[in-house]
């Protein structure tokens, strides 16, 4: 247990980095990954070590989901329930595909030998992982994190980059964990180069055509962005050119009447509809304010008029005293605008801001972001005021401040009018003003409920209203990725694993079957050298017997040719005495029988010397008419005893002296001639000499023995030249 404890952290780690970089090759949206090794990694690890490392792969993914949803700044309660509900997921993965190899793959993915087992073994751990991908989608979209729209693409890129995964990962990741098997650890040497290699240009090649794809969709937004911008500001131009237009007037005229200045707005404000009013704002001074209101009460008889604030509860009450006001003297339409006479933008800090800047530059300035005093709904607006001067110079050559001419603008209709159909369906479009308060920074948004997703192409472009310069961003949502998905990034990489993956078959089938027959080689040899053994123990046993056989045979034949000496002793004395012709005769046959058989006693020895290693055969010369006589000598008692007669058919072209064993010769022809005697009642035998080749150094001859018996019958003719062989005649007797 304290070893599994133990374990555990470094297995998590490992799955967690692994992991991260299967994210870290996702493409937005639905982190379409190519691959995640970390699948592969957690089959292979929990093959190995068991189903004790389970908890491990649940703590690395679990820490790996936590990670992310930390590094994205959205972790929570809902997003740690998640990654726990997805750590389950992997863990019930691994160990699903623990038990699919085991029941249909035995043993063998410890060796994975041949092809049909490798591919086993992928297919079996490519179906397991059904399972953590329909766990992770079923447990996004009960969490609302993930769009149903989007569920099938995200289960099917979860299920694809956990499948490669096990192909690209979990054969590399056994070898590694098997290496101290000498027969892996070789497997390994030859695997590890080419796989890796063949993974990096894989890794490198999605990332290429990622980039590319990434470069083509943030051109398309890029496009978009420009047109965009150059119509907001073809707009901006359009009210600036019609509040300079009204200043000049004012200049030139400063006691225009309410009718000439509506007479000059109303084609102003039907060309453009996203102006709310337009108003002449005049500059008066404390001292000219009693003056300014009865001038104004006279213009708008219905109500009263006085230069109004608005108190802490915004309800419009009298302006306070105060240096200079700029209240809203004329504006048109009037009608949805009464509330605004009078009305002092002097006293609120926004519009007081603007007024500054254009006194200060004498050029249209624009306030921030404000809440329209018009509109009775909440309404994002802003005012643009352009300064208009007296013309004559005054007070040193002074210009003298007459007041401001001020376009009230709805921003969203003045977005809307200047994009008109040119934003299309799937891209936000977002202005702010960076020099207003956080909290009404935002001047634009076209869909509010939307938010920019994680590694979306983004354009952003300043633009000037009036003096205030503007951030405009441009984005696009999550269903107009899905949209335009990188497939070709997404198949070049599932492409290039595919390839790592088969490479991966290759080599292991390769190595395997090199393995297999090495293991076959090596047993074997242990066979061979088991055989070896006994060979060389029986090999012992008889040369030892055959040494045996050698010294009893020798002995026996110094034994026998003892007496056979005395033998012919006796014979050479009996030729000494007086013996008649045919007596001598008998015994001079007597001896040459002797001497013939003390040769052959002494061919016994000298074999059993050579048995034995102590004497080597060789060859002498000797002369064929001594063969001739030996054999007539020896042979005569058999032809006296027949009427048979023993002939000699020589070739004359023969050499008289022959080199070879003349005894051995003399023995085997004596042995042929003597059966043939012995078969033969009547007739002739023929013992015959031919020559059958003949080169420089060697003559080549056959010898023969024919005689007139009885024959050997066919069925027997296989076995005549086995030892003590016996042929069957027609008759009831056996012949040897």
């Amino acid at each position: 247990m304290l070893q599994s404890l133990l374990l555990w952290p470094a297995i998590a780690l490992v799955y967690a980095l692994l992991g991260a970089f299967g994210l870290a090759l996702a493409i937005p949206p639905g982190y379409a990954s190519p691959v995640f090794p970390a699948a592969g990694f957690a089959l292979a690890i929990v093959l190995h070590c068991g189903q004790r490392v389970l908890p491990a792969i649940w703590l690395g993914s679990v820490s790996l989901n936590i990670g992310v949803a930390l590094v994205n700044g959205n972790l929570s309660a809902t997003t740690a329930l998640v990654a726990t509900g997805i750590g389950c997921g992997a863990m019930l993965q691994a160990w699903l595909g623990r038990y699919l190899v085991q029941c249909w793959s035995s043993r063998h993915w410890q060796r994975l030998d041949h092809e049909w087992e490798i591919i086993r073994f992928l297919v079996l751990g490519g179906i397991a992982c059904l399972l953590s991908a329909s766990c992770g989608v079923g447990i996004l979209l009960l969490a609302g994190i993930l769009p149903l729209e989007s569920s099938f693409y995200a289960w099917w890129t979860w299920y694809v980059g956990d499948t490669l995964g096990v192909l690209t990962m979990a054969p590399l990741a056994l070898a590694l964990l098997q290496r101290r098997q000498a027969e892996w650890l070789a497997r390994l040497r030859i695997m590890i180069l080419p796989v890796l290699a063949l993974l990096i240009i894989s890794v490198v090649t999605f990332l290429a055509a990622a980039r590319w794809e990434h470069s083509n969709l943030q051109r398309q937004l890029d496009d978009v962005g420009h047109i965009l911008t150059q119509s907001l500001e073809h707009r901006f131009v359009a009210h600036h050119e019609a509040l300079a237009s009204a200043a000049r007037l004012f200049e030139v005229a400063p006691d225009l009447s309410l009718q000439d200045f509506e007479h000059l707005t109303r084609s102003i404000l039907q060309e453009q509809p996203d102006l709310s009013a337009l108003s002449f704002n005049p500059w008066v001074t404390q001292a000219e304010r009693a003056a300014f209101e009865q001038k104004m009460a006279r213009l708008y008889p219905d109500a009263p008029f006085q230069i109004s604030e608005r108190d802490a509860s915004r309800q419009l009450v009298r302006a306070g005293e105060r240096e200079a006001y700029v209240p809203v003297g004329l504006i048109s339409p009037l009608d949805g605008n009464r509330a605004a006479l009078g009305f002092d933008i002097n006293s609120e800090p926004t519009r007081r801001d603007a007024i500054a800047r254009a006194r200060q530059s004498g050029h249209a300035a624009a306030t921030a972001p404000i809440r329209l005093v018009q509109e009775q709904r909440e309404r994002v607006g802003l005012l643009v005021l352009s300064p208009a001067y007296r013309l004559a110079a005054e007070e040193g050559g002074q210009p003298r401040l007459l007041g401001f001419t001020v376009a009230v603008i709805k921003v969203d209709q003045m977005v809307e009018l200047a994009l008109g159909r040119q934003l299309p369906t799937g891209l936000v479009l977002e202005l702010d003003d960076p020099a207003a308060e956080p909290a009404r920074r935002q001047i634009y948004r076209s869909d509010s409920q939307v938010s920019m997703p994680a590694g979306a192409p983004l354009w952003e472009s300043t633009l000037k209203m009036a003096d205030r310069p503007w951030n405009l961003r441009l984005y696009p949502t999550t269903g107009w990725m899905l949209q335009h998905r990188p497939m070709l990034a997404w198949a070049a990489g599932v492409f290039g694993l595919l390839l790592t993956a088969l490479l991966q078959v290759l080599l292991l089938a390769v190595t395997g079957r090199a393995a297999l027959i090495q293991r076959k080689v090596e047993e074997q040899t242990l066979e061979i050298r088991r055989t070896n053994v006994a060979l060389e123990q029986r090999t012992r046993e008889a040369e030892a017997a055959s040494r045996a056989k050698s010294a009893f045979v020798a002995n026996m034949s110094h034994e026998i040719r003892t007496p056979m000496n005395g033998v012919l002793g006796l014979l050479k004395l009996m030729q000494h005495t007086r013996l008649d012709a045919r007596q001598l005769d008998y015994v001079h046959k007597a001896e040459t029988a002797a001497q013939s058989l003390l040769a052959i006693l002494n061919d016994i020895l000298d074999f059993s010397r050579v048995e034995s290693g102590k004497l080597e055969l060789d060859s002498a010369p000797f002369r064929l008419n001594d063969l001739w006589h030996n054999l007539a000598v020896l042979l005569s008692s058999a032809q006296q005893d027949n009427t048979v007669e023993l002939l000699f058919d020589i070739d004359p072209q023969l050499p008289c002296t022959l080199r070879g064993d003349p005894l051995r010769l003399q023995q085997v022809l004596l042995n042929l001639a003597g059966n043939a005697f012995k078969f033969t009642e009547s007739g002739e035998i023929i013992i015959r000499l031919r020559q059958c080749s003949c080169s420089a150094d060697r003559v080549q001859i056959e010898f023969a023995v024919l005689d007139t018996g009885i024959g050997i019958p066919p069925d027997r003719l296989a076995a005549i030249f086995e030892a003590f062989t016996q042929a069957e005649s027609s008759t009831t007797r056996h012949y040897g």
